[in-house]
């Protein structure tokens, strides 16, 4: 169980956890900004994302992800756009929440998805995908 706050960006990863006896209003208070996710993803780090709120448009259209993405028990306000992504390392969304629309065309994972538990309240569109 995560009970401190974990921040660390160097040049191979991008980690953010937050302690799991935060209320929803704390991570609310705490969001990590969708840019800075896409940019850690564009630049090949591997994403490791717990516990936590992404806010902003996520948008990886057309990007070769070089890094494994962990984006756990998360809440992602903000549109989604992985069309023609390639994720040549695991990707692993368990348990999070999509709260607004997310588009998956044409998306390649390399190695495994992980979907287990994970919410789409808006609309999700899969289409194409090759696992």
């Amino acid at each position: 169980m995560c009970e401190e706050v974990i921040k660390e960006v160097t040049s191979s990863v991008l980690k953010y956890k937050l302690p799991d006896t935060w209320s929803k209003a704390k991570k609310e208070n705490n969001p990590i900004t969708a840019e800075d996710v896409v940019e850690a993803i564009k630049d090949g780090k591997d994403v490791e994302i717990k516990n936590a709120v992404i806010e902003g448009p996520f948008i990886l259209k057309s990007v070769n992800v070089e890094g494994e993405v962990t984006i756990q028990r998360t809440t992602i306000r903000g549109p989604i756009d992985w069309s023609y992504a390639t994720f040549k390392r695991v990707l692993n969304l368990k348990n999070s929440i999509f709260e607004t629309d997310a588009t998956f065309i044409a998306v390649t994972v390399e190695k495994d998805i992980f979907l287990d538990e994970a919410i789409f309240c808006g609309k999700a569109k899969f289409s194409d995908i090759t696992v």
